[in-house]
Parts: C-alpha cells; structure tokens; sequence
C-alpha cells in the first residue's frame, strides 16, 4: 500500500500477497517479496509494482528459502536469501523473467540484508558484513558486527550498519580496519536511516 507523507487514507497497490520480506523502490516502481505457500509448495516471490498502480507482476526465485533483503541499483534488483547457505545475485527489472536471474555469490552464511552501489553488494549476515563484487562474485568480510549486522543503509560514499551495540560506519573505498564507531552502548537497535547530516 502507499499513503501521503503528510498522512490520510491508504492506497491498496496489490493485494493477497502473503508474508511479504523485503522492499525496495526506484523512482516509479517498488520491488518486494513474499512467500507463495500455494499448491502445497513453498515458493519465494520477487514481485515488480509500478507506484501509479496496475498489476503487479510476479518473478519465481526459489523454493523454500526466505528472500531477507533487496536493493536496487541502476537498472538491476538485487536479491539475498537467508537459508541454502546465503546467497546473493540479481535481476535485469526492464526483462523480469527467470531467464535474467543470475546469482552473483553463495555461502555467505545466513543472510539477513543487503544494500547495492554501482560496483558492489554489501551484505550483513548473522556474523559479519561482507563486501561482495558485483562482477565476479569475489567476497570480503568488510565490517564488524557483533551478534551480526541487524540493519545496513548506503549513501553515496559509505556504508552505515547496526549491530548488538553499536552503530559503524565505512567508506566504501576504505578497508574493514577504517570501520568508525559512531555510538555505542545501544539496546539492540533493528532499523537505521541517513540523510545528508545524520545517522538515525
């Protein structure tokens, strides 16, 4: 559904879509998932919904794992799955057939986010935030993240993330060891946002 920012009524954009786990949005249109339970399978679902309305087209994934996170970039929506030992890949959105899903990295371990920049994939797991290239799939740990990265944001220049704790941030050309600490002590923090000042 959408609604103004400034409130009133909600707008249905598609409906009886079950158990829906991640969203994303370009400019017109939003990306999410769900988990199609139908015909006693188990599928999951990347759906494409223009935000000015009209029919929602679905793209079958896999069977049985989660789709924890997506991200666009560019002219791509990029995807992870939390279980099968955590992979990663992507999807051309003007084609939107299974033809044009290409997996990008596995065994990444249980996945739990992901954000995308022109070259790379950033994905925060149960233990780590690793740095994957979009081109050859090459993974690096990039970050800290005890207890696992619990929410991940991207802006232009870097990566910020939440783990148990704390909040970091990184430059995105910079190594793991640069990772700032921005504040410590929180209580479990599950959800962060930048703006053009300040981490939220």
């Amino acid at each position: 559904m959408k609604m103004a920012k400034s409130g009133g009524n909600t707008v249905v954009l598609a409906a009886d879509i079950t158990a829906p786990t991640a969203l994303a949005a370009d400019a017109t249109r939003l990306f999410f998932s769900d988990n199609d339970k139908s015909n006693g399978a188990s599928y999951q679902n990347l759906w494409r919904q223009y935000k000015a309305g009209g029919a929602a087209v679905r793209l079958q994934v896999n069977a049985n794992d989660t789709i924890s996170g997506c991200s666009v970039q560019g002219g791509s929506v990029f995807w992870a799955l939390a279980g099968g030992g955590g992979r990663v890949g992507s999807v051309d959105i003007a084609a939107w057939v299974p033809q044009s899903l290409v997996d990008i990295a596995q065994d990444l371990g249980a996945v739990r986010t992901l954000v995308a920049d022109p070259t790379h994939l950033y994905v925060g797991t149960t233990t780590d935030l690793v740095k994957v290239e979009r081109m050859n799939g090459q993974k690096t740990v990039f970050g800290p993240a005890t207890g696992g990265v619990k929410a991940l944001v991207i802006d232009a220049s870097s990566v910020y993330w939440a783990d148990a704790s704390s909040i970091w941030s990184l430059e995105t050309g910079l190594p793991a060891s640069s990772a700032k600490t921005l504040a410590v002590d929180q209580n479990g923090p599950s959800a962060i946002a930048v703006d053009a000042l300040n981490v939220y």
